[in-house]
């Protein structure tokens, strides 16, 4: 029964993906679509991968960082294998963080600190979740006279209140403890113990201003770098607007997508980069074309992933 309801889950978000595609289809005319992104400029394109590349290295090294500051200290083996698990299984597993569970899973078996492991992951979404927001909020003070929208601005400042509310539960004892009590299920204990122990390894972070300030930088790059790809990505099928546009645009994009609706955000992530672009005058063919480059390239590092963390398993543990 079990099995029965995950398979029905993967089959659901793969529905709700299509769905959404067809409903985008719908809306213009896909004869277009593919001869723009054939006729897309090579060099452009060469470009956004390698920095699409490097964002994927400085993901892996702002989590060694974290693992090492609270004591881990896997091989590069090791590390690189659970890291690109997570990277393949994001695609299949429930939102864009579902292979977090995979890479948490693997190096705990590996190095044997799982709470240790599960901190360091916790601490990795917060501090790219951070980075977001401060590059939405810089891009908004920087180019409000770009972007006169008030669901825009409203968007960002929801992505900063949920920041705030993270970091509160999280960081404060008595809140995190009322939320943790609040837990109702026949397993409710064993969860709060489960919970109560990853807590401690996150609240330790607290005391490490230096190496969170660290992370947070690292985030901030990254949360720049990766709407440099796209605004690659939109040059190269001709589309000229201001990269403002997407250091504001692709985080709220982001943060939406990681909802556990689709398949890798697939879909949802193609109908708010059309909603979003078109309000600055990006025709739909085009943002649709771009969104489609976009996943194309997370789903070539993704199989790659895939493969390393094939071939690095150990044959006990395949």
């Amino acid at each position: 029964m079990e099995r029965i309801k995950k398979v029905g889950s993967i089959l659901l978000r793969f529905g709700v993906s299509a769905a959404l595609l067809l409903f985008l289809l719908s809306k213009m005319d896909g004869a277009h679509i593919l001869p723009l992104i054939r006729g897309a400029d090579p060099w452009f394109l060469s470009g956004a991968v390698v920095v699409t590349l490097s964002t994927y290295v400085l993901c892996y090294y702002r989590w060694k960082m974290l693992l090492n500051g609270v004591g881990v200290y896997p091989s590069h083996r090791k590390l690189l294998s659970a890291f690109c698990g997570g990277i393949f299984f994001n695609l299949f597993l429930p939102s864009t963080v579902g292979g977090d569970f995979v890479r948490t899973f693997d190096l705990a078996q590996r190095t044997q600190k799982g709470h240790e492991v599960a901190a360091t992951v916790i601490m990795d979404r917060i501090n790219g979740y951070a980075g977001m927001v401060i590059v939405a909020l810089a891009g908004i003070m920087y180019g409000g006279r770009l972007i006169d929208d008030k669901g825009v601005v409203l968007a960002v400042l929801g992505l900063t209140a949920g920041l705030i509310l993270i970091c509160v539960v999280l960081f404060n004892d008595g809140i995190f403890n009322t939320f943790n009590g609040m837990l109702k299920s026949s397993s409710a204990g064993r969860i709060r113990k489960a919970l109560q122990r990853v807590h401690e390894e996150v609240y330790f972070f607290r005391s490490q201003r230096r190496l969170l300030a660290k992370s947070l930088f690292v985030s901030v790059i990254i949360q720049i770098v990766c709407p440099v790809a796209s605004y690659m990505i939109a040059a190269a099928l001709g589309i000229k607007v201001s990269l403002i546009y997407f250091l504001v645009f692709l985080p709220i994009i982001s943060a939406v997508s990681v909802l556990p609706i689709t398949t890798g955000g697939l879909g949802l992530r193609d109908v708010l980069t059309v909603f979003f672009f078109a309000k600055v005058g990006v025709a739909r063919n085009a943002a649709f074309a771009m969104s489609l480059i976009g996943f194309a390239y997370l789903l070539v590092f993704a199989l790659i992933g895939g493969l390393i963390y094939v071939f690095t398993l150990h044959p006990r543990r395949v």
